[in-house]
């Protein structure tokens, strides 16, 4: 709902203010849900870095132990 609130506040500066893309907040809603979007490439990604970043701890770990206070 925000979303639609500020890009129609922005079209109001815009020169052709007829123009309008949508006609008001149900055919926004109804072309929102039409366009859906995949975030299955940010889950992949996100694993990825998580992956490299462990093999990195194991590493590190591995060349430097952690030290214990005496």
């Amino acid at each position: 709902m925000l979303s639609y609130a500020f890009k129609s506040l922005f079209r109001l500066f815009k020169k052709d203010v007829v123009d309008r893309k949508y006609g008001g907040y149900y055919e926004y809603t109804q072309a929102r849900r039409e366009k859906k979007r995949s975030f299955w490439y940010l889950v992949i990604v996100g694993a990825a870095y998580l992956l490299v970043g462990i093999v990195f701890l194991i590493a590190y770990y591995q060349v430097l132990p952690p030290q214990t206070a005496n």
